[in-house]
Parts: C-alpha cells; structure tokens; sequence
C-alpha cells in the first residue's frame, strides 16, 4: 500500500493507467459538462432562478457508486438536469 500511496502524483498525467479508462474519462466530461452548466447559470442567475439553479449546482452530489452504478446515477442526473433546465428557462 505504501509503494501505491507514493504513485499518487502519478494522478491526472499520461502515466496515469487508470486515467484512460472509460470511467475515468466519463468523470472528467462530467466535470467539465458541470463547470460549463454553472457558468452558463452564473450568467443568467436572478433572485427567481435561485431556488432552481441550486438544485442543478447539487445534482453532481447525487452521482455516486462504482462501475455500472455510478454510470446509472450519472444517466438520472443528466435527465433530471434537462429538466432543471427547462423549468429555468420558463422562469422570466
């Protein structure tokens, strides 16, 4: 566990093995879907759209698990995403 441990800052550069899995590539278009979704929020954000642009900021802690799991909480949240997106829309 030690030797692992010290591999760490192997993390997030191309010697990173696990980093060209599908998962782990799946989490990083997550993140940057995530950041781009908050930015566009960001500048339309008004006292009206509070209550409905906090629910998509808290839709990421919703996608947990592992594996088949965590894909399928990731599917759930993008749904309920378009959704959220739709209702702040509609809201002048």
């Amino acid at each position: 566990m030690r030797v692992i441990a010290k591999l760490k800052v192997l993390r997030g550069t191309p010697f990173d093995l696990f980093g060209y899995t599908r998962e782990r590539r799946d989490e990083r278009a997550r993140i940057d879907t995530y950041e781009q979704t908050i930015s566009e929020i960001c500048a339309s954000l008004s006292s009206e759209k509070l209550p409905v642009a906090t629910e998509i900021a808290e839709l990421v802690s919703s996608i947990r698990g592992f594996g088949h799991v965590k894909q399928r909480n990731a599917e759930v949240a993008r749904i309920q995403l378009q959704k959220l997106k739709l209702k702040m829309d509609a809201i002048a």
